[in-house]
């Protein structure tokens, strides 16, 4: 599962990759809580290997979630 978030005024977007086992509803819940309160000055967020992100949610555009990413790409690109 994959999570983009975009921020205003930034061409930038941060991609995670959550672990499988995440739980959408609670993520969801997560951020809408983030943005929809001033006391949450941080949205954490895990990926599949550790890491953890801090997000503002300040500054938060939006936030796409996709449940069907794969890691099975396959791609060619020109150096």
């Amino acid at each position: 599962m994959k999570a983009r978030f975009g921020f205003i005024e930034t061409p930038r977007e941060v991609i995670v990759e959550l672990p499988d086992d995440t739980d959408l509803e609670k993520l969801k819940t997560n951020v809408e809580s983030a943005i929809g309160t001033q006391k949450v000055r941080m949205l954490w967020v895990a990926d599949r290997n550790g890491r953890t992100y801090g997000i503002s949610p300040d500054n938060l555009a939006y936030v796409e979630i996709d449940p069907q990413a794969d890691d099975s790409r396959i791609g060619f690109g020109s150096a």
